[in-house]
């Protein structure tokens, strides 16, 4: 893997296969092989600009079919953070959040209840039609 930064500060972490693709658009991502960081482009001064580039080159991957994770698109922009209430520094398509290693935060419910003094947990399943982890088990609500 090599670090995600945006100026000199790390937001994730992005494996071989992404940073080699993420390469083919020097305009938005700079690759160092040698110091292994992908860097955004200091041409991109603002949140705004970032994040249309950025998405600019996700739109094409996903046309392109590059990876599968982009089969899942959902139109919900992700904030790239450092910490769960500091400034984002740009905004990802949610689907797209992983080929970044960047922090993603959410809130789950889990449910379980006591039967004959033994400790249950409900589970649920997925949609086989979910884009994402179709009919695996999963939390009972995330947001």
């Amino acid at each position: 893997c090599m670090a995600f930064c945006v100026g000199k500060e790390q937001y994730g972490l992005v494996r071989e296969d992404s940073w080699r693709e993420l390469s083919k658009f020097p305009d938005v991502f700079v690759v160092d092989e040698r110091d292994k960081v992908v860097k955004l482009s200091e041409q991109l001064q603002t949140v705004d600009k970032r994040t249309e580039k950025v998405n600019d080159v996700l739109v094409k991957l996903r046309e392109d079919q590059v990876f599968d994770c982009l089969k899942g698109w959902r139109y919900e922009m992700y904030p790239v953070v450092k910490s769960y209430r500091s400034t984002p520094v740009f905004l990802v398509e949610r689907a797209a959040a992983g080929l970044f290693g960047i922090k993603q935060y959410g809130c789950h419910l889990n449910g379980y209840f006591y039967q004959d003094r033994s400790l249950f947990m409900w589970i649920s399943r997925r949609s086989p039609n979910k884009p994402t982890f179709p009919s695996k088990l999963d939390n009972l609500v995330a947001l």
